[in-house]
């Protein structure tokens, strides 16, 4: 007699590879407005937002800002945005380290 109470048992997930967490919370001027863009530590995009978004807030409530969205690392990142643009960004690290 089986064990599954005449329920086929399912069949193993795939296993998929995680996404990165955000390590940069970068707020930079878009013309149009403020919009908030999340990276992964490799400087990859994960999400982008108006920055006005109450989620936004909450993550930078507390945090200093930097302005080093001019660096060499952002290059890829950020090729869409102008040199201004970029040096008016604020750049927050989240998740402590």
């Amino acid at each position: 007699m089986s064990q599954d109470f005449g329920m086929q048992v399912p069949s193993r997930h795939a296993r998929a590879e995680r996404r990165r967490p955000v390590k940069f919370l970068v707020l930079i001027d878009s013309g149009d407005g403020k919009i908030a863009r999340l990276y992964s530590d490799t400087y990859a995009l994960l999400n982008a937002c108006d920055a006005s978004a109450p989620e936004i807030t909450a993550m930078t409530t507390g945090l200093v800002p930097g302005r080093d969205a001019i660096g060499q690392a952002w290059d890829p990142a950020l090729q869409a945005f102008s040199v201004q643009e970029r040096l008016t960004a604020e750049v927050f690290t989240l998740g402590g380290r």
